[in-house]
């Protein structure tokens, strides 16, 4: 942890790999094992764009996450941070392969002159929610249609009723199924992300889950030559 921009705190609101593997098997039933790898590979990635971010950071698994509904853990949590004194929290997951700490960077200092920064999902969700203390809410926050593809729309709603001023940055991609995992990885083969599952689709050539999905619409040539890079 870099602690330099004390009224900003950076929270990774997210499971352990062991947690998600139970919510989201992306590599389907029977193959826990890479879905857990996967998930491995995604917090290291996490944990490498942090190191030149300066702000306090908050880490927060299941295992110090508290409420009945996703709504009211991250409401709780933001709530918690806000509470100690912070005046400004940033909200990101662990399953945005594309998020960099010059992401994270840039919506920090866009805090400064803005109520809200939102980070759009492709999907319709959020992979980034950066809110000033003075437009957070935390029972219309709790009331938001997380893990919905509405839930950027409800966001920008929420901020616009109570009259603050939202920048968004540019959308990027949640892992949220195993349709997103195969469409990105055809899209991006060079990608960390891309380069395990190409190899695990290389090595276990009996998976049909993986093996249609990793065919989106208008990417069946570029797909149909690549080959896993050798483990």
């Amino acid at each position: 942890m870099i602690t330099a921009t004390k009224h900003t705190a950076l929270l990774v609101f997210s499971l352990s790999p062991e947690a998600e593997v139970k919510r989201k098997p992306l590599f389907g039933p029977g193959h826990s094992v890479a879905s857990r790898k996967l998930y491995e590979l995604l917090a290291k990635h996490t944990h490498r764009s942090l190191r030149s971010v300066c702000a306090d950071t908050f880490w927060m698994d299941e295992s110090r996450q508290f409420g009945e509904t996703f709504g009211e853990r991250i409401a709780n949590a933001m709530d918690t941070l806000f509470t100690q004194g912070y005046q400004q929290v940033v909200v990101i997951g662990n399953d945005t392969p594309d998020l960099t700490s010059g992401t994270i960077r840039h919506s920090i200092k866009l805090l400064n002159s803005h109520d809200t920064v939102l980070g759009p999902s492709k999907d319709g969700g959020a992979y980034l929610i950066g809110l000033s203390n003075e437009v957070f809410d935390k029972a219309a926050f709790t009331s938001l249609p997380w893990e919905s593809d509405s839930l950027y729309k409800a966001l920008e709603e929420q901020i616009q009723v109570k009259g603050g001023r939202t920048i968004s940055l540019n959308p990027l991609t949640d892992l949220d199924s195993q349709e997103q995992l195969a469409d990105y990885s055809a899209l991006n083969p060079a990608s960390f992300v891309g380069r395990f599952v190409l190899s695990f689709w290389a090595t276990n050539p009996g998976t049909p889950s993986i093996r249609t999905l990793l065919i989106p619409s208008g990417c069946f040539a570029p797909i149909a030559g690549l080959r896993g890079p050798p483990r």
